[in-house]
């Protein structure tokens, strides 16, 4: 049986994360607003395309901006 044994604390000290505070918060956010412009397209037009190109839109668009607003 392999005994596996929990990370130091000195280990857990040391370890980086894959994203910072700041990229995790502009791409949460550029996602909610992406999903809300898809969802407000596919109401108002009721094609599930155009509502898909409009979320990604919306979202790739958004992170530069907020990037700026967010300040790092």
């Amino acid at each position: 049986m392999n005994n596996v044994l929990p990370p130091s604390p000195d280990d857990l000290s040391t370890r980086t994360s894959l994203l910072s505070i700041h990229s995790a918060l502009v791409l949460t956010i550029a996602v909610i607003i992406g999903l809300l412009i898809g969802c407000l397209t596919y109401y108002s037009t009721g094609q599930l395309s155009a509502a898909v190109i409009a979320g990604l839109t919306a979202c790739g668009l958004s992170i530069p901006r907020l990037r700026q607003e967010i300040g790092s």
